[in-house]
Parts: C-alpha cells; structure tokens; sequence
C-alpha cells in the first residue's frame, strides 16, 4: 500500500454486461487486418481437444467446454484493482488538474458507476456532442484510493509517467510513497479485462471462396504505442503491425490457437462491459467450428447473424491528450459546457415509467440440452426509440445491471434484464418496494413466481415446465403459436386483482405520462375568428380499460380531464382540452419533471399555453408564431445523431 490504512470494498456476485468501447476525437470502423489461419466449413473437423499447449509460463490452456461460466465481478481488492489498472492504461488519464479521467461509451454508465461506486468518489458527466461519459475523481482521497489498488498493477509506461509528473509531483501527495508498475509481465490476472473493455473488439469474419465459406476469429486491440501490445502478444500469439496513415498500432490475432488461448483467459477473468455479450458470441463461433457441427444450416445463420452484429459497431474514440485541458467543477458548469452531469431518477418515476413502457417477458423455446427439450428465459424489457437513447442509460444507471441493445431495423434501444442474480437482487425488489399500480402489477407478480421456480431449478422439471406454461398464458401476450401445439391442454393460472393505492405518489404520474401521454397543439378552420383559424391545446394520456379505476384517480390528482373510450380498440383517454385546466396541468409538470424527450414537447406545448392566455392567437403574427411551435413539435421534431435535440 501507498499509505496507512487499508481501504474496504465491497463485492457483488452478479452480471454486468455492458458495452465499453474505446474513445478517441474520430470515428473508426472496425476492421480486420488479419490475414491469418482459417477454417473451411466443409471440412470435417478434428474434436480432439485435450491436447494441451503452453499459454504462459506455467500455465495450460485446458479443454473448452461448451459450457459458459457463470459469470462474476471481481470479488476482493486485489482483483479490482488489476481490472482497474488495465481498464487505466486503456482509458484513463491522470491529468495535470490533479485528477483521474476514464472514458466509458454512454451505453457503458453502469459500468462507469459500478467503477465510481467501488473507489467510493468520483461524478459522472456525458460528453457534449460525443456518445461518451466521463468519471472525473478529483479529491485527493479518491485519488489516493486509485492509487493504492493500481499500486504494482499498472504496466504502462506512459500512465507510470502521468502519475509521477501529475500526481505524485504534487506537495499535497508528498506522503505517497514507493508507487511502481508490474514489470513481471504476468497476465495471470483482471488486467488484459479491463484493458479489453477498454480497447479491445471480438471480430467474425466469413469469406467465401469458391463455395466454400471460411470463418476467422479476430481479437483485435489498436493502441498508439506498441508497448503494452508486444507484451499481449508474446502472451496470447497473433501479430503487430502498423497504420502509418492512422498512425496508431494494430494488434490481431490470427489463428484459432490463440483464440483458444483467449477464451481461456477470459473463461477466468470476466469482462465487465458488453463487449462481454461479443465475446459469447465470438466463443460460440469457435465451439460451432472445432467442437460442435459448423456445417449445419442453423448454425452457420447464427454465425452471419453474428458477424454482423459485431461488424455493424463503431468505435468512438476521444483523444486522452486532450483530456489535460479540461478541468471539471462540480458546482460550476453550464449546459453549453464540455459535459453534462447525468441526474438520478426517482425510484418512483422508475416505476410509473416502467408501467408504461416496461415488461416481463418469459421466453420458452426449443432447446436440445435440456432434459425437457425447452429452455426459460425471463427478462424485464424497457424499448424506446433512438431519441430517448439518453434516458436508458439513466434508467440503466438507476439499476446498476443490465445491458442496452439496438434494433437498427426499427431504430429501437432495447434495455434488457436477463440474469437471474440481478432480477432476484435489483428488478424485483425494488417494485416490491415500489409498487406498479396498472394492470402490469400482476404481471410482476407472476413475473415473480416464475423467477421461484426458476431459483429452485424447477423449471429443469417437465412438471416445473408446465407451471411456467400456466404462468406464462396469463401474461400479456399469452402462449405463443408453437407453444400451443406442443402443450395444447395448458390453463392459465388466475390473475389476482390489482390493489390500486388511496394516494398516488406523483413522480409515479410523470414516469407514467413520460410513457403514456402526450402534449398537442391543434390549429383548425374557423369562420368565427378573424384569423380564419382555432387554435386549442390538448393532454391526452392513454391506458387500457382494464385501467379505468386508476385512470379517475389520475384525473383526481390532476383535478381535470374528461375519460372517453373508443370502440375500435380497448383503450381509454384522459383528455384535457380547456385553457383553464390545461394551465394547471402545466404547475402540475413545473413542480414535477419530465424525463424523456415529451419534455421537449411540454416546454412548446407551454410556450402555446402563454400565448393563448395573452391571446396572441387572435392576430396574424402570434398565430403564424403558434404555427411555428406545432411544426416543431412531437412527429415534426428532429433528434440528431449526437443526442443533442432540435
């Protein structure tokens, strides 16, 4: 240690799979510079895979299963602080500011809080006009913890060099002493994990050449300089080369050898980000091609499916260098600044927005492996468009765990909860702490009955199957077609009543509304005014009839609205038309926020509303003005691809 004392962590045994990629001032396509070994799909492949090989020193590379390991953070400080190191001489930066900067994509803001939450200081703060964040640890004392962890556990030169001339230089480090780096070149740790989350990619590549479909395994890392590869090399085998016209360095390995030595590596020491979801898919390709059969249809689709995924993700990179220029206030900073602070949600925001836009998913598919010949998948789902990219990663930050997907078809984000750990740990708890109030409590709650069986194994049970059968026809989409035909004689389990609460918290309302409501402007014809035109300001929120109990509570608490229904589907309105009531429901969205980009809309939506008090609309000029407002609003407004919103 650097110090006296000792510092405590602690641990959680649960998935974080998260998206870190690297960052640097341009945008990069991944590609394969690799011209190594490859393997035909039509020749028959050797299985023989207890031969050992000599990794490193005294290390074997076993056999691969084709099993996945579970899946695990680091567990003691030790651990963490190798991940930390590698995830520093990837992303990090001690500048000259006396303060510690790491880099993390915005997809990657439970990883950066997980990192934040275990040095015990730091702020998080979104890059302007980048898909980046940035942990900024600027008090000493969260320096000095760093410090401590990486202490022996940092290989880079360059950061070696960062820490000595920006840090320990300093007076008020003076008492820091015997700061050194790992000169021993053992990787028999979390380093290259997190230098991997860092700065790594997992590439597929399919060639096809005189019908016959080749595929390669890429594992590729580009740094600046070639220090840290030459050793990443001499470890794992593959090849360095050199991007004159990108300047930077190319490592890549290049036969199935070494992607043996890197699942290996990997199978032990876990990957923190989502790149950890690319490495699954990287290790499945390998199992389909030496371990299981690779020439099977359904199997090579899988693989093109993959390596499409994989080929489609851009690196973003921003310049580390440039880093030393900045200097990151708490307390003293504008919107129009570098960065912006990403807020916290309400715990009940979280909840009424997930009552809207959330869902519990049970997925029972075919699956050969299992004794029942199916297997069960629960998720909790939150999809929004692209333009509310910037509120899933809240929402993901809110719960620490979790992983954000894209549909690029439908320009969709998906926010997905799969394992077991963090659903049993985080997603059920809290709304057993607090409460959904549609229709989609009881789905939580049958929800929850299978996430039991499941816990208990049972579900590995043909009778366990069936109760998850039976709970699953009761959920909102029910049984699927397939399903059907194979378990024709399952009924559905009861679903208990909803308990709709006395009072309503009202950051529940704004995460409902965020979800469910919306804010119009409708200009008409009118021989009756001098303008020609009417113009009249609209909320509407929308819910299921199966709600309505709920929805005449919702207009008690705003103290206006008229419910109707429409016999062309099964849903009810909440609709305000009138000035007077619409201006309260403004005071009500000035004491309470929005969230999502229906934000945007309300602050038109009350630009309108003044106006109409001030009876603007009844002249040209503010009616033109209004006009102006609407065009900008709800299907009319552009989102750019930074975020950032017109």
């Amino acid at each position: 240690m650097l110090c006296a004392g000792t510092i405590s962590f602690s641990f959680k045994y649960s998935n974080l799979i998260l998206n870190f990629k690297k960052i640097i001032v341009t945008i990069l396509k991944r590609r394969s510079q690799s011209a190594g070994n490859f393997i035909f799909l039509q020749t028959n492949i050797t299985k023989n895979e207890n031969t050992s090989e000599t990794l490193c020193n005294n290390s074997v590379i076993k056999k691969i299963s084709v099993h996945v390991p579970t899946h695990l953070k680091p567990i003691n400080e030790n651990e963490f602080g190798h991940y930390l190191a590698g995830l520093i001489d990837g992303v990090g930066h001690f500048s000259n500011q006396k303060q510690l900067l790491i880099v993390f994509n915005e997809q990657d803001a439970s990883l950066a809080y997980f990192i934040k939450n275990q040095i015990g200081y730091g702020n998080i703060y979104k890059v302007k006009n980048k898909k980046a964040i940035i942990l900024v640890i600027s008090k000493k004392l969260g320096i000095i913890n760093v410090l401590n962890l990486i202490n022996g556990k940092i290989i880079s030169e360059n950061k070696l060099n960062q820490i000595n001339k920006n840090i320990l230089s300093n007076p008020n480090f003076n008492l820091l002493t015997h700061f050194n780096k790992n000169t021993n070149n053992d990787f028999n740790n979390h380093w290259l994990a997190g230098f991997s989350d860092a700065d790594a990619s997992f590439q597929i590549k399919l060639i096809t050449r005189n019908n016959k479909t080749e595929v390669r395994l890429n594992f590729q890392i580009d740094q600046k300089q070639n220090e840290l590869l030459i050793l990443i090399k001499n470890f794992l085998g593959g090849n360095i080369g050199y991007r004159k016209t990108q300047d930077f360095y190319n490592y890549c390995s290049d036969s199935y050898g070494s992607a043996r030595k890197i699942i290996n590596y990997f199978d032990c020491f876990h990957l923190l980000s989502s790149k950890y979801l690319d490495y699954l898919r990287w290790r499945k390709t390998y199992i389909y091609v030496k371990i299981s059969s690779a020439t099977s249809e359904n199997n090579l689709t899988k693989i093109k499916k993959w390596s499409k995924l994989l080929t489609e993700k851009d690196s973003i990179r921003l310049s580390l260098d440039k880093l030393n220029t900045f200097k990151f206030n708490n307390r003293k900073y504008s919107t129009n600044s570098i960065i912006k602070s990403l807020p916290l949600l309400k715990p009940s925001w979280v909840t009424g927005f997930a009552d809207a836009e959330g869902s519990f998913i049970l997925s029972i598919t075919k699956n050969s492996r299992y004794n029942t010949g199916w297997s069960v998948s629960p998720c909790f789902r939150i999809g929004l468009h692209s333009k509310d990219l910037t509120l899933l990663i809240k929402i993901q930050s809110f719960f620490g765990v979790g992983n954000i997907v894209k549909d690029n078809k439908n320009n969709l984000f998906f926010y997905n909860v799969y394992s077991i750990t963090d659903l049993s740990n985080i997603i059920i708890p809290h709304f057993f702490k607090y409460p959904l109030l549609t229709q989609k409590q009881v789905d939580f709650l049958l929800f929850n009955l299978a996430i039991e069986i499941i816990k208990r194994k049972e579900h590995l049970t043909t009778e366990g199957l069936i109760k998850i059968l039976e709970i699953k026809a009761s959920l909102n989409k029910a049984l699927t077609d397939e399903l059907i035909k194979y378990f024709p004689n399952i009924i559905s389990i009861h679903r208990p009543k909803v308990q709709y609460p006395l009072i309503i918290d009202p950051n529940w309302l704004v995460g409902f509304i965020d979800g469910e409501g919306c804010f119009f402007v409708n200009i008409k014809f009118s021989k009756t005014h001098k303008t020609g035109s009417q113009v009249q300001v609209r909320f509407i929120l929308t819910q299921h009839q199966r709600d309505l109990e709920l929805m005449e509570k919702i207009v008690q608490i705003l103290g206006c609205g008229i419910l109707s229904k429409e016999k062309r589907n099964p849903s009810i309105y909440l609709t305000v038309t009138k000035l007077s009531d619409n201006i309260r429901v403004v005071s009500f969205f000035n004491n309470y926020s929005l969230q999502s980009s229906k934000k945007l809309d309300f602050t038109d939506f009350c630009k309108v509303v003044e106006l109409l008090k001030n009876k603007s609309h009844f002249t040209l000029e503010g009616l033109n003005k209004i006009k102006e407002i609407k065009a900008g609003m709800n299907t009319g407004r552009v989102i750019k691809d930074d975020l950032t919103v017109n």
